[in-house]
């Protein structure tokens, strides 16, 4: 393993420091507290399977989408929205001349091209016993893949692998067995987009199958973007120098004031908006999967490191 041992500066220069990158980087990094290590030193070990970084990596400027005429119909065809069913939006959403709202008693299409954003929704009727259980994570894999390949989205440029998918289950009465019994009722699953094999936090896709596998839900946030420039990844001893002096945004509080450090994964992530909000940049961070060791107690944390 690789050790790093920092001393740590005064506690008057930490907090001015902590007060500094709180102020700097609360709009840049998730919603944390800036990491604070022991006063009297961090140790910071490195596990020796990590995975290595690229040398540098882009980062861009980013726009809205406007999604092509053929992706719009399609799902207009697939909720069977008229004319009629056009609704305007709501005055707090973020609109231009070519956001796209439609309603009925079951369906709702969202296209919102400012954004590059759209959802498309079905309320399923969960009573309904003819239809036959949710697919399989298989199943709903294949499905999304062969979905976006008729969408005209490139396969390689989202993850597949490593994806989380949810599921929920329900209870019906089965007509042929004469007797309830609990079934599958939704697969689903989160796609993030890459960029140059990095994931997004927010940019990708969200597809939901419920019973029959229908599709009930299809989500996508894929803005465009222009390269702005590349940022450096910094070495193991630039990181660890950065976060005993206070640069990083840990998720857990029971990771301050640790005397030690485990990396045990280190990943580059792309920040950007949420879908459906306007979005200036696309940014790339570190993800810090680590074991914070705090008076020989050890808690698992995440914290996030900007790129400069």
């Amino acid at each position: 393993m690789d050790t790093i041992v920092i001393k740590q500066m005064p506690w008057s220069g930490l907090l001015l420091l902590v007060y500094l990158t709180t102020v700097v980087r609360a709009d840049e990094l998730p919603l944390g507290d800036p990491f604070q290590p022991s006063i009297s030193g961090c140790e910071v070990v490195w596990q020796q399977d990590l995975v290595e970084l690229p040398k540098t990596v882009p980062h861009y400027i980013a726009g809205g989408h406007r999604f092509s005429q053929n992706f719009v119909d399609f799902f207009k065809r697939l909720g069977e929205f008229t004319p009629e069913a056009r609704i305007p939006p709501l005055e707090h959403w973020v609109v231009r001349n070519d956001t796209e709202v439609y309603e009925t008693e079951s369906r709702n299409l969202n296209v919102s091209p400012v954004t590059g954003s759209m959802i498309y929704c079905y309320r399923q009727d969960s009573n309904n016993t003819d239809l036959k259980e949710a697919p399989s994570v298989e199943e709903a894999r294949a499905k999304a893949k062969k979905l976006l390949m008729e969408l005209k989205i490139d396969l390689a440029a989202v993850a597949f692998d490593g994806v989380q998918f949810t599921s929920g289950t329900t209870t019906r009465f089965d007509r042929a067995l004469g007797k309830i019994v609990k079934t599958r009722s939704s697969t689903g699953m989160f796609l993030p987009r890459l960029y140059e094999g990095c994931r997004s936090n927010h940019g990708g896709i969200r597809i939901d199958y419920k019973l029959g596998a229908e599709l009930t839900d299809f989500s996508i946030c894929w803005r465009d973007v222009e390269l702005m420039g590349r940022r450096k990844i910094p070495s193991r001893e630039e990181i660890a120098k950065q976060l005993v002096d206070g640069r990083g945004i840990v998720m857990m509080d029971s990771a301050q004031n640790a005397q030690k450090l485990m990396i045990k994964k280190i990943s580059v992530i792309y920040r950007e908006a949420e879908p459906f909000k306007k979005a200036d940049t696309v940014e790339p961070v570190l993800l810090i999967k680590a074991d914070a060791e705090v008076n020989g107690v050890s808690a698992d944390c995440t914290i996030y490191l900007k790129l400069q």
